[in-house]
């Protein structure tokens, strides 16, 4: 089982604007960890297969399903319109998850985006998420302040620093689909079945051998996606309309994915994925196209731990916002409050103490 978010996230992105997604966000991360889009290289004379396409790219995602840890490069190329704005650049990901302990999971993350939106020219940004099982370290290498809209005071200063913070005890959770069988719930197990065998790909070719890899060609069977969505909604206890199955259908009625899926011929499991996002509806259109590569299965992870990194306090961003001009974040004015408002102790209570607030 993975982590990589490529597929869901394309479609969360694409069709965002339609109501039924505010239902299915929370869901999407689940089929995140089921719904991988990587491809790889390995050398190597390889024979066709003897099954049928739609069984061996079954097998291999059934195979995926059941890896607890795996490193993956991936990057996004983007040009849409989305409610009526041009939105185009480039984003690039790169590192790894190790759940062979779901009781500490380790993740390395390196993200990184150019581009424009919004009327917002040639922006771009770079940041790195590391995590070792106990804490999470992070840094903002750089990031565009957007024309102006993001002031330089609010970020400039963190540029280049590392933080760090606990884990949070709900964070493993989060991981719970891609840990061994032997830490899931039945619900979670009966979820996993599930997915193993539910196959969202149809008219699946097989093409050849790509770099020592089986190569096959495939749409997005729609019908089997909202079935699969519909299903992960469930387990997060939201409840799921046919109204809300209409308007997901109807958005996916004006969308086309089409994939190259490439599967390692020894270890039967998808190594990768390149895709091809067409989107065209009211307001909104444009494509996604995305390659990645995929690769350490059940590997363990390792983890760099920076030296210097600083524990982090939320109240710390306080400080480069109260520092900024009057002018920059506006002047007060008593009028603000009504003539009728006044200050209640009471709401401060000795619950709100600031060493009360951080121990959190």
């Amino acid at each position: 089982m993975t982590l990589t978010a490529q597929l869901t996230y394309h479609f969360q992105v694409l069709i965002s604007n339609i109501r039924i997604m505010k239902k299915f966000l929370v869901s999407s991360a689940l089929i995140a960890l089921v719904a991988t889009v990587f491809t790889g290289c390995i050398g190597g004379n390889v024979a066709a297969p003897g099954e049928s396409p739609e069984d061996v790219v079954k097998e291999a995602f059934a195979n995926l399903y059941d890896t607890q840890s795996h490193t993956f490069e991936a990057m996004a190329d983007i040009d849409l319109v989305a409610s009526g704005q041009a939105i185009s650049g480039t984003v690039k990901l790169e590192g790894g998850q190790d759940m062979l302990d779901p009781t500490k999971p380790k993740v390395n993350l390196m993200i990184d985006f150019n581009g424009s939106a919004a009327g917002f020219d040639d922006q771009s940004g770079k940041a790195e998420v590391r995590m070792d099982g106990e804490n999470i370290y992070f840094v903002l290498h750089n990031l565009s302040d957007f024309g102006g809209a993001l002031p330089k005071e609010m970020v400039e200063g963190y540029f280049g620093k590392w933080f760090s913070m606990e884990v949070p005890p709900e964070a493993a959770k989060q991981f719970a689909l891609a840990a061994s069988e032997e830490y899931l719930t039945e619900e979670e197990k009966a979820f996993r079945e599930f997915m193993k065998d539910k196959l969202f790909f149809k008219n699946i070719e097989y093409v050849g051998v790509a770099s020592g890899n089986h190569h096959y060609k495939a749409e997005l069977d729609k019908e089997a996606f909202v079935e699969v969505m519909v299903e992960a909604t469930k387990m997060t206890g939201e409840q799921v309309s046919q109204g809300d199955i209409d308007d997901l259908n109807k958005a996916l009625e004006q969308l086309e994915f089409k994939a190259d899926i490439f599967i390692d011929p020894d270890k039967k499991i998808v190594v990768g994925m390149n895709g091809d996002i067409r989107l065209d509806m009211e307001g909104d259109a444009g494509d996604v196209h995305f390659e990645a590569v995929m690769g350490g299965f059940n590997e363990a992870l390792e983890v760099e731990i920076p030296a210097d990194a600083t524990l982090f306090d939320p109240l710390m961003l306080l400080g480069p916002a109260m520092m900024m001009s009057g002018s920059e974040m506006g002047s007060y004015d008593d009028t603000m409050m009504g003539d009728d408002f006044t200050f209640d102790e009471s709401m401060f209570d000795d619950s709100m103490m600031e060493e009360d607030y951080l121990a959190r």
